[in-house]
């Protein structure tokens, strides 16, 4: 079973950098991140734990609101983001 049908984060950062780098490019990101995870498991002696699917919109979450709010100004939505109470 490949990346692409996994909710991991190397299945995130596959969808993450398709639309924008290309198949090609997104396949090579995908396969260096395969890589670097191999290198840290061999290195630290230690088992995988995989960071989860949404591992890259939690790392930074004021990024992701931004790019989301400009996303939907440029679709012609008025938008006002606030954090529930």
């Amino acid at each position: 079973m490949g990346s692409a049908s996994s909710t991991t984060a190397v299945r995130a950062r596959c969808v993450s950098s398709s639309p924008t780098r290309g198949a090609n490019r997104a396949a090579v990101a995908v396969g260096h991140s395969q890589l670097v995870i191999v290198y840290h498991v061999l290195r630290d002696d230690q088992p995988f734990e995989d960071l989860g699917a949404n591992y890259f919109d939690e790392r930074d979450r004021e990024q992701v609101r931004r790019r989301l709010t400009r996303r939907l100004q440029a679709l012609g939505f008025e938008v006002t983001a606030a954090l529930p109470a």
